[in-house]
């Protein structure tokens, strides 16, 4: 049985949360990834809050990357 390292739950989690925050904007999941890097917040939304996040609903999750997105976009 594969047993999965604690960093490859992070991926998991990470790709997820892109993918609703995608569904959610109306975009592509290669364009939320590509605004959350020029952001500088792909550590921050998707790796830092994991152990608080992946408790919550798929959908909290993404609104709550998109929300977080679009704040930063919106103060920068």
């Amino acid at each position: 049985m594969t047993q999965f390292k604690p960093s490859d739950k992070r991926i998991t989690f990470a790709i997820l949360a892109v993918e609703m925050a995608a569904k959610r904007l109306g975009v592509s999941p290669a364009e939320v990834y590509k605004r959350l890097e020029k952001a500088g917040l792909v550590r921050a939304l998707l790796y830092d809050t994991y152990d608080t996040l992946h408790t919550q609903s798929s959908g909290y999750v993404g609104d709550f990357v998109a929300d977080a997105l679009l704040n930063h976009e919106k103060r920068n």
